[in-house]
């Protein structure tokens, strides 16, 4: 991952071990450290990642909007988000894992069983 921290900039998904296809986004807010907001692969989705500090650490608010919830769901990036959100502890511990393709597919199976919860199901 390569990311050009600036309003404008781009984060960069490159899955070299992985046939993943190479995932680009543009940087559309930034306000370090507190806020990040980017596009997303699907016309009209973005991102954006809100930090607040508590009494006990920090929130991390992650809104993900999608004009498409069922091609979200589709395309497997609720599982790519729930995913990744599961390697952020190792990664702000100082010991980083890397995508494991397994996990992921464990994901989408769990996921097809119950449903994306959205309120049409």
């Amino acid at each position: 991952m390569t990311v050009d921290l600036r309003e404008g900039g781009s984060i960069v998904f490159d899955w070299p071990d992985l046939d993943f296809p190479t995932m680009k986004f543009e940087i559309t807010r930034l306000d370090p450290p507190n806020l990040l907001e980017h596009k997303h692969t699907s016309p009209g989705s973005w991102m954006r990642w809100e930090l607040e500090a508590t009494d006990h650490g920090t929130r991390l608010l992650a809104t993900y909007s999608v004009p498409d919830i069922d091609m979200a769901i589709e395309r497997g990036y609720l599982v790519e988000l729930h995913c990744s959100l599961d390697r952020l502890v190792p990664a702000l511990s100082g010991s980083p894992v890397g995508w494991d393709n397994d996990v992921f597919q464990e994901f989408v199976a769990v996921y097809s069983e119950v449903g994306s919860g959205s309120p049409r199901d």
